[in-house]
C-alpha cells in the first residue's frame, strides 16, 4: 500500500482518468446510437484505469498491454472482494480499444450501453471505497 507520497500523484492520476472516462460515457450515452461503441469503450477504460490506480496504491506494477479480466484477477489476488468485479469485466471486455477498431466490431445496443455504464460506475466506486480517503485526495472531483 502507498505509504510514500511519491506514488500518490500517480494513483490520483489513474483515479482522475477513471472519473473522466465515466463523464465521457455519460456524455456519449446522450448522443446518437453511433456513439454507443465509444460510450461502452469509455466504460471499459473507466474500470481499467481505476484498477490501475488500485494496483499502484498497492505498489504493484502492471504491463501496458493487458486485459480488463486479468487486471481484475490481479486485484483479486490482493483483495478477494475484487471477485465481485468479474461480471463487469466480462461485460466490458469486448469494448477494449483493440476490439473497437476491429472491422468485426458490433455496436452495442442502448440496453447494453446502459448496463455498461451502471457496471462501470459501480466498479469505480468499488475501487474508491477500498482506498483511504483521509488526507489522500483519492476521491476526486472530476466525476462530481
Amino acid at each position: 500500500m502507498v505509504t510514500d507520497d511519491a506514488l500518490a500523484p500517480e494513483v490520483r492520476h489513474w483515479l482522475d482518468m477513471a472519473q473522466r472516462h465515466l463523464l465521457m460515457a455519460d456524455w456519449g450515452a446522450r448522443g446518437a446510437s453511433q456513439l454507443h461503441g465509444l460510450t461502452a469503450h469509455h466504460c471499459h477504460e473507466a474500470v481499467l484505469t481505476a484498477l490501475k490506480g488500485y494496483l499502484r496504491w498497492r505498489d504493484q506494477r502492471f504491463r501496458q498491454k493487458h486485459t480488463l479480466v486479468r487486471l481484475v484477477e490481479r486485484c483479486e489476488t490482493l483483495d478477494g472482494a475484487f471477485a465481485h468485479l468479474r461480471d463487469a469485466a466480462q461485460l466490458l471486455a469486448p469494448y477494449a480499444a483493440e476490439r473497437l477498431h476491429s472491422s468485426d466490431f458490433e455496436e452495442p445496443v442502448a440496453v447494453t450501453v446502459g448496463e455498461a455504464r451502471r457496471k462501470a460506475r459501480s466498479a469505480v466506486e468499488f475501487v474508491l471505497v477500498r482506498l483511504p480517503s483521509q488526507g489522500q485526495g483519492w476521491h476526486t472531483s472530476a466525476g462530481s
